[in-house]
Parts: structure tokens; sequence; C-alpha cells
């Protein structure tokens, strides 16, 4: 769950009704950078309350560029996430140093005061093991690769966990 990715969908998002209801729980499921997300249609469809074809739909607006207006507010990796699952990305959520979001887009990026607008440190956090394999999965899709005891490079497989041997 991310704290920050929810927040920016109800600050920022420009969707409305069912379309904004599957935004906001594709960003339950983000790292707080809003990247990482992997639910089913079936379990977005369970959360919205949506049928199948609606979540479907949904799901291709938000990838849409508004003409111009606005950009997408979803990036989605077809077969990527673990299992062959789709990897779905908020490009909106910023997050800076401190792991604080910096709002982007909108009419401004500070409030009143002239102070940048950010969440504060969140209190839920994704599962160790979630990060982990959130991150066995970037680092495969990236194609980082390891060194082991012998010299030998390889990559670890998100779906098993074991040694894949490069040459």
């Amino acid at each position: 769950m991310s704290v920050q990715a929810i927040s920016w969908v109800i600050d920022q998002s420009k969707h409305k009704g069912n379309t904004f209801v599957v935004l906001l729980m594709i960003a339950n499921h983000c790292r707080s950078d809003g990247t990482g997300a992997w639910p089913s249609v079936q379990t977005l469809c369970k959360e919205s309350r949506l049928a199948r074809r609606t979540v479907q739909r949904c799901v291709n607006r938000l990838t849409r560029n508004w003409k111009g207006i606005w950009p997408a507010e979803l990036n989605v990796r077809i077969g990527k996430g673990p299992y062959g699952a789709n990897l779905y990305d908020i490009p909106g959520v910023k997050l800076t140093q401190g792991g604080r979001q910096t709002v982007t887009g909108g009419a401004s990026d500070c409030d009143a005061g002239g102070a940048p607008q950010v969440t504060p440190n969140p209190s839920l956090t994704v599962p160790k093991h979630k990060e982990e394999l959130f991150n066995l999965i970037t680092d495969y899709n990236n194609g980082v690769t390891h060194t082991d005891e012998e010299g030998k490079s390889y990559k670890v497989s998100p779906t098993s966990r074991k040694r894949i041997y490069v040459s």
C-alpha cells in the first residue's frame, strides 16, 4: 500500500467516477514512488466493485494522453510483472530524497505560502517480501547481473528466485 500514490490520485487525478476508482485501487498496490503495482483485473474488479469489462475500459482510458490537455495517468507494461502479470506505474507520483512526495502537475506545485506541497512519511509501508519481489522484477527487466563466488555472472529469476547464468 502506498500512501503517497493514493494521495497523488486523490489530489491530482483528472478522472472521475469508475476510472478514478480503478486508478485509486491500482495506487493501493503501488510502491511509494507510484511504480510496481501488479494486481490482476480480477483483483481490481473485486476491490472496485466493477465488472471486468468496465475495469478494462477504465485502464484503457487511464493510459491515454488526453489530446495534449493532460498526460496519461497510468503506464501499463504488459506481462512484465511476476508470473506474467501486467505491471502498472503511475508516472505523476514523484518522491524527493527524503522519501516525501512532491506534487507534480495541476495549477501550482506550491501552496499559497510558496512552500512546496509534500506528504508526511507514510505510516503504512509495503511488506518487506513484496518490496524484495518488486526489486527482483525491476533488476531482472533492467538486465542487472550479479557475480557468484567463482566470478560467473548471473541474473535472479523473479518467479523461481533461482540463478540464471549469463555468458
